[in-house]
């Protein structure tokens, strides 16, 4: 099972980042992802074959289309070979599905071009399970290959977030890094024997609860 750990408290230092940098090392940890300021510090400090991703317009993608194009480009120049892109829910909020996928397209053409994985965070909360699944089909149709069901600001029940990866892996057979608040082994075995494609991880705390 893929499993990444994301760097992306607004109290996250560089302290922070290096332990968490020496404890995915130690349990070989799929992937990490950071925030924009950190990258060029720490991504040259990812291990080879390790995902090293950046987050953008995080936590809700209610940036301009242009300002998360540059961010994106920003990203990639600065060591990201992944990008964790926020979809912008006001233009699903105001209907503007069009305005919507173009706005992950443009994106998307980046990554494509400088061979860098893209990964979308659209949160379940705020959609019924058939607008989320027809959503996701519009996107995977785009060339998206990954979901990630929350962007992991607010409270969110580690099983009612693997229920709907679940429910969206079947529904439109992509991949989905459930992100629930995992923090105990038992969750964490719960979650491997599901079948889900990857997990991520929040808290250092549980880190050490699950793999020690």
């Amino acid at each position: 099972m893929y499993h990444d750990f994301i760097c992306a408290d607004r109290d996250n230092t560089s302290v922070h980042i290096t332990q968490v940098l020496c404890v995915s090392s130690k349990h070989s940890f799929s992937g990490l992802v950071l925030t924009p300021c950190y990258l060029k510090e720490f991504a040259p400090k990812i291990p080879s074959g390790t995902v090293a991703s950046c987050v953008i317009d995080f936590p809700f993608g209610m940036s301009a289309q242009s300002t998360r194009v540059q961010g994106t480009i920003n990203a990639i120049d600065r060591g990201a070979n992944s990008i964790d892109l926020v979809a912008n829910f006001n233009l699903c909020a105001d209907k503007k599905f069009s305005a919507f996928y173009d706005d992950i397209q443009a994106v998307y053409d980046i990554c494509k071009d400088k061979d860098v994985i893209l990964r979308v965070v659209i949160d379940y909360k705020l959609f019924n399970l058939e607008m989320l699944a027809r959503i996701c089909h519009s996107i995977k149709e785009i060339g998206i290959e990954y979901i990630i069901p929350s962007n992991g600001v607010f409270l969110d029940n580690w099983d009612d977030n693997l229920a709907v990866s679940m429910d969206l892996m079947k529904k439109v057979d992509i991949n989905v890094i459930t992100n629930g608040n995992v923090l105990r082994k038992t969750e964490y075995q719960a979650v491997k024997d599901s079948g889900i494609f990857g997990v991520r991880l929040h808290s250092l705390a549980a880190v050490y609860q699950i793999f020690n």
